[in-house]
């Protein structure tokens, strides 16, 4: 169990650096000290400790009392919950350290995909990152059914990009598809793909019965949320086709 504790710490003190990458990504300003979004003052070094920070200040700018977004202890938890999964995964596997970073890397790129997503509904040019991180992944154990699993469960999604004029999916949904294929294969990305719109159809059955939201069946759900989500659980848990029959069988 200890060294799960300092995997979460290294998981979340990188998630405070990716609230950075997400919160300046629009400026393209990433220079400079951290400092308070209202006011503006910089902030010490005790108010930049992940989670305990946010906590300890009661969520609130020790300097102006503005509110602090739940951002901030949100991905440094997510962050720091998934490095502990990604070490969990490979704890049971003979693999290299490269291994490791590479899925790090690539599970981090994907919460900022799918953080930014949530905000403005559009997917940042990141997401080329994790295209070529995914490919170098499907190099290290190359096969022509990988290979072809990106374009295959990316070309619908393509096509419903062009038909409907993206009205219906943004084609940079289409790229993470292309991008989950490569890292996950074929089954595995399937099985993504299909347990991305039941978090959706969920999550939107949730919105839709709440009170107080404005929320209506023509309301959009962004979707990076759901597939990186998804990539995630049959990532770590190997989810596949035996999987979901089981579910249906229940």
């Amino acid at each position: 169990m200890p060294p799960y504790i300092f995997v979460f710490v290294f998981g979340a003190i990188i998630g405070s650096f990716l609230n950075v990458v997400i919160i300046r990504y629009k400026d393209g300003n990433f220079s400079g000290r951290s400092k308070c979004v209202k006011c503006q003052t910089p902030l010490l070094w005790f108010e930049l400790i992940p989670i305990l920070s946010f906590f300890s200040s009661g969520g609130r700018c020790r300097h102006c009392g503005a509110p602090i977004s739940w951002q901030y202890p949100i991905i440094e938890t997510l962050v720091g919950l998934i490095f502990v999964l990604v070490f969990w995964k490979y704890s049971f596997l003979l693999v290299s350290g490269f291994d490791i970073l590479l899925a790090l890397v690539f599970f981090s790129l994907l919460v900022v995909i799918a953080t930014h997503d949530f905000y403005s509904q559009e997917i940042p040019n990141l997401v080329y990152g994790v295209l070529a991180l995914s490919f170098l992944s499907l190099l290290m154990n190359f096969s022509w059914s990988g290979l072809l699993a990106g374009p295959l469960l990316a070309l619908p999604f393509s096509l419903l990009f062009f038909g409907s004029k993206g009205r219906l999916i943004g084609f940079g949904d289409a790229k993470i598809i292309l991008a989950i294929g490569w890292f996950l294969g074929l089954q595995g990305g399937l099985v993504a793909v299909l347990l991305s719109f039941w978090i959706g159809a969920v999550v939107s059955l949730i919105l839709l019965l709440s009170k107080g939201q404005k929320f209506t069946m023509k309301s959009t759900v962004p979707f990076a949320p759901m597939i990186v989500l998804a990539t995630l659980l049959v990532f770590v848990f190997n989810l596949n086709f035996e999987w979901l029959i089981k579910i249906f069988t229940i």
